[in-house]
């Protein structure tokens, strides 16, 4: 069974939120104190976006989120979620693989919203 786990980007902010560890609130890092929902994200629907964990790892152990940006062999693209599968998308969504079958080789690199460079680069 995965784990079920989310983070969330406040485009207002420009800030992202993990859930934090065993508690059932948000935070920037670990090491936060647990921030209450309501003062972080009430009223502000439209400036947030919601990022669901696929459950897996890249090939270094890292977490996997929808809008990671992640490298596989020459290709670079984003992770989305299509016709019920993890995937990753070249940035002109003309070449997708999913992600079960290449995380021995996949790497998250930055995410779509903290390194839009990496986007210009794909």
């Amino acid at each position: 069974m995965r784990d079920i786990k989310f983070r969330i980007y406040d485009k207002d902010r420009k800030a992202m939120y993990h859930l934090l560890e065993n508690k059932l609130s948000f935070g920037r890092f670990e090491g936060d104190r647990a921030v209450d929902w309501e003062d972080v994200f009430a009223d502000k629907h439209e400036e947030l976006e919601i990022m669901q964990y696929t459950g897996l790892k890249d090939k270094n152990g890292k977490e996997i989120y929808e809008g990671d940006i992640a490298k596989y062999g020459n290709m670079t693209g984003k992770i989305m979620f299509l016709e019920g599968w993890f995937v990753l998308s070249d940035f002109e969504e003309q070449e997708e693989w999913t992600l079960a079958y290449i995380l021995d080789e996949i790497e998250v690199i930055g995410n779509i919203y903290d390194n839009k460079n990496l986007l210009e680069e794909g």
